[in-house]
């Protein structure tokens, strides 16, 4: 029997009243169950005199609840008599909050009563202690019930490369001309939410604009150029992150958070992500290999983890610091590790600088000999192809008006999407415009594209390859490199004979075909 109220007793009669996810606006709302709360109240013969409200907020360990800890609060020093609830579940999620509130309960002489039970959960009692837990228990199951609902699902997506939603990666995302009517504030009353229309985005395609700012990215970092730099770019370009780009609203623990700019580790992230490179993960494993098309190949992104590995993990010394000084650091090959280790540069037990494995000091072979071999295979290489086709940097285009045209072409493209969700104009019309649009843009894109200098395009008109070479920066003979072979240090041998092999025999040097380029023809004699 539980105890009755005494009306001589002070202390105030509250009701607690919570929802996970409040987007529907009916009867399992706060607003209701309030509602509901204050009927049993007068039902009982105990008005609510004040409610503690928790909306849109999970019950779950490790979320906070404001409302709920004010509740506490209260009920430790003494404020509340009667606490009213919909049902335990409105209370807690987890066994351990519920055992910790029953305890303060109990020593605060707080009685708790359902509404949709209509009667009194009686603490006081094995049988009513049991009863509160029991209910409780029942919701714990339902949410792990529906957490495992929830990771087989991630995991099913992550196995077909579907999109599972979030923050869209920066890269990804090839607008497909179409639209969609989006709630900006799913969280709010029927009556107060907005909508705007937003592109609908193919996931599984690149968004070309960013991806080439991913592939720059990885050509800096080849050639020398610290995060720093790459992040000092991005701020004076005025570049937005995927959350800026789309406007993006975020939310934790009910607090709206502020979507911060690019940052070095932000940078790290989307260079060495699986994705990146065609993959798909879940929970930090790749789980589809290739099932996207690759942004940068996995060559790449090997040699821009190593440098950003050597960068992040070794102190700054002589021969190794945040600017690359080396011809094949990140770019030549382990021949003992035989998958994609790549070398790094540092001082023998003499202070001389040496290539070794970056993993396990493999192949060490001293650094300007390599260098220099490579040169003259790579000036060699240069001076059998045939580059006459290849110019530099013109002016066939104007990049500054084809820039403003490309910004005015996608509005349009937004704009017939808009029209066509409005009504303005049918779905013949939206297309027509979308397939114009859309070809003209690849058009534009591919105009500028080949306004870019290829990084052969120096040797075009010359015969004296060897100058023209010592004249470049380390980051384009390091690119130029990596695009002409494959270099791959051997593993040294034991015994004192080791040291005088030729560096010939100690370095493999594997040519790639250069997309577009052919050797020189032969010349009859």
């Amino acid at each position: 029997m539980v105890k009755r109220h005494d009306k001589t007793d002070s202390r105030l009669t509250v009701d607690y009243c919570r929802i996970s996810d409040d987007q529907s606006g009916v009867a399992t709302g706060v607003a209701a169950q309030h509602a509901a709360n204050t009927k049993s109240g007068q039902e009982i013969g105990h008005p609510i005199q004040a409610s503690y409200q928790d909306s849109s907020i999970s019950a779950w360990k490790g979320i906070s609840r404001p409302e709920y800890d004010r509740l506490v609060a209260d009920l430790v020093a003494g404020i509340i008599r009667l606490l009213i609830i919909w049902h335990a579940n409105r209370l807690h999620r987890t066994l351990e909050e519920a055992l910790v509130f029953m305890k303060l309960a109990r020593e605060a002489d707080v009685l708790l009563y359902s509404t949709s039970k209509g009667s009194y959960y009686n603490l006081q009692t094995a049988a009513g202690r049991n009863e509160f837990l029991s209910d409780t228990l029942r919701a714990q199951t339902e949410s792990d019930d529906k957490s495992e609902r929830l990771i087989l699902r991630r995991r099913t997506q992550a196995e077909e490369g579907v999109y599972g939603g979030g923050i869209r990666p920066f890269g990804w995302g090839l607008d497909t001309g179409l639209v969609q009517r989006r709630c900006l504030n799913p969280k709010a009353r029927p009556a107060d939410r907005e909508y705007r229309y937003s592109p609908i985005l193919d996931m599984t395609k690149h968004n070309h604009k960013e991806a080439k700012e991913i592939q720059d990215w990885a050509k800096k970092i080849l050639a020398g150029v610290s995060i720093n730099e790459i992040l000092r770019d991005l701020k004076a370009r005025k570049v937005p992150t995927a959350g800026q780009a789309d406007g993006r609203i975020i939310k934790r623990n009910g607090s709206r958070l502020q979507i911060k700019g690019w940052t070095g580790q932000v940078i790290k992230y989307i260079l060495l992500n699986p994705r990146t490179v065609g993959h798909s993960t879940y929970r930090g494993q790749i789980i589809q290999r290739g099932i996207y098309p690759p942004i940068l190949s996995e060559e790449v992104q090997e040699a821009v983890r190593t440098i950003l590995v050597d960068l992040t993990r070794t102190r700054p010394n002589k021969y190794q610091n945040h600017k690359i000084k080396w011809l094949g650091t990140g770019v030549y090959d382990c021949g003992q590790c035989h998958d994609g280790t790549k070398m790094a540069v540092s001082g023998d037990p003499s202070g001389n600088p040496t290539y070794k494995c970056s993993k396990r000091g493999h192949c060490y072979q001293p650094a300007p000999l390599v260098d220099d071999y490579v040169r003259s295979v790579a000036i060699k290489r240069i001076s059998q192809l045939d580059l006459s086709a290849l110019t530099q940097r013109g002016d066939t285009i104007n990049t500054d008006a084809a820039g403003q045209e490309l910004a005015i072409l996608e509005q349009r493209k937004n704009r017939a999407a808009i029209n066509f969700a409005n009504g303005d104009i049918d779905e013949d019309q939206m297309l027509i415009i979308t397939a114009q649009t859309t070809n003209r843009i690849s058009e534009l894109e591919a105009a500028l594209d080949g306004t870019r200098d290829h990084d052969l395009a120096p040797f075009a008109h010359t015969e004296n390859v060897a100058r023209i070479w010592d004249k470049l920066t380390l980051g384009q003979q390091r690119s130029i490199v990596a695009m002409l072979f494959k270099v791959t240090l051997l593993p040294t041998g034991r015994g004192k004979g080791r040291n005088f092999r030729s560096i010939k025999s100690r370095v493999l040097v594997t040519k790639k075909s250069v997309k577009g380029i052919r050797p020189k023809p032969r010349q009859n004699t």
